[in-house]
C-alpha cells in the first residue's frame, strides 16, 4: 500500500511539472523598484506616503519617473487667470505652472512615463504631453489600498487613492 500511494504521490508530481506553463506565459510582476521618483516635498512624514505611492505607480508604470510636489490653484501674477500651480516646499522655490513643468521633466527623461503626484483641486485638464499622466482631483496622501479606516474615501470619493484613476495628457 505505501508503496502505491508512495508511486502516485511521485507521478503526479512529475506530471505537474510537465504541464506547467512556460515562463514566457506567467504573470507579470511589479517592478516598483523600477519607478524612480524626484520629489519636491520634505520631511519624514512623505517618506512613507511616496514609498507606498511608488509601489501604487508600478501596478501601471513599472519604469515611471514620479514626481511628487504639492499642488493647487494658483493665479497668473500678469493675467490672474487661475490654473493649477506646484508649490514646492524647498526654500527659494516659487510657485510653477504645472504644465511647463511636466514639459520640463518629460523632456528631461525622453521615452519615460512621467507621473504627476501633485493636488489638482480645480480639476485642471493637462493636454499636449504624451507619456505624462496626472488626477483630475486632489490625492490622498495614502494610495486607497493601504487605508485601513475608509470612511474619508466614503465621504470625498472624487479624491485620488489609484494609479488607474490618472488620465494622459495626449
Amino acid at each position: 500500500m505505501f508503496l502505491w500511494l508512495n508511486l502516485l504521490l511521485w507521478s503526479g508530481i512529475g506530471l505537474g511539472y510537465f504541464l506547467q506553463p512556460p515562463l514566457s506565459s506567467s504573470p507579470s510582476v511589479y517592478v516598483y523598484d523600477g519607478v524612480k521618483v524626484q520629489r519636491q516635498v520634505e520631511g519624514e512624514l512623505y517618506d512613507k506616503f511616496v514609498a507606498a505611492w511608488k509601489i501604487e505607480v508600478a501596478r501601471r508604470f513599472p519604469y515611471a519617473l514620479l514626481f511628487v510636489c504639492h499642488g493647487s490653484v494658483g493665479y497668473d501674477i500678469v493675467t490672474g487667470l487661475p490654473g493649477w500651480y506646484l508649490f514646492p516646499e524647498a526654500s527659494g522655490r516659487i510657485p510653477v505652472r504645472v504644465d511647463l513643468m511636466a514639459r520640463k521633466i518629460r523632456d528631461a527623461n525622453p521615452g519615460r512615463v512621467i507621473v504627476i503626484l501633485s493636488c489638482n483641486p480645480g480639476h485642471f485638464k493637462l493636454t499636449g504631453l504624451p507619456g505624462v499622466y496626472y488626477a483630475l482631483d486632489s490625492i490622498w496622501l495614502w494610495p486607497d489600498k493601504n487605508v485601513e479606516d475608509t470612511s474619508g474615501i466614503k465621504a470625498e470619493p472624487g479624491v485620488v487613492g489609484n494609479i488607474h484613476e490618472f488620465v494622459s495628457a495626449e
